[in-house]
């Protein structure tokens, strides 16, 4: 929703979340790395993405200068980053 409001490119979001995923890797077990890859994978669901796409182009399309199919584009990637960070912080918390 951030992205889409403050109109912004695809890459300024998810290249940190790619960054931090990779930094991430190094201190994760490596089960836990395993699993959060293939987590990814699972959050893109016969539900997610619906509910995903629909909030997005709707969102987009409410709001002035702003493409829906542009703004659309990438938000069923942020969710899957999204389990991929958080599968790795808890391989790390256990690890702990």
């Amino acid at each position: 929703v951030y992205k889409i409001l403050n109109n912004i490119s695809y890459v300024k979001v998810v290249a940190p979340l790619l960054l931090v995923i990779l930094v991430l890797i190094f201190f994760a077990p490596e089960e836990f790395v395993s699993i959060a890859m293939d987590s990814a994978s699972a959050t893109t669901g016969p539900v997610n993405i619906p509910l995903n796409m629909a909030l997005a182009i709707g969102l987009a399309k409410v709001l002035e200068n702003v493409d829906p199919l542009l703004s659309g584009f990438g938000i069923v990637g942020l969710t899957s980053v999204g389990a991929v960070i958080s599968v790795l912080i808890l391989g790390i918390l256990t690890r702990i």
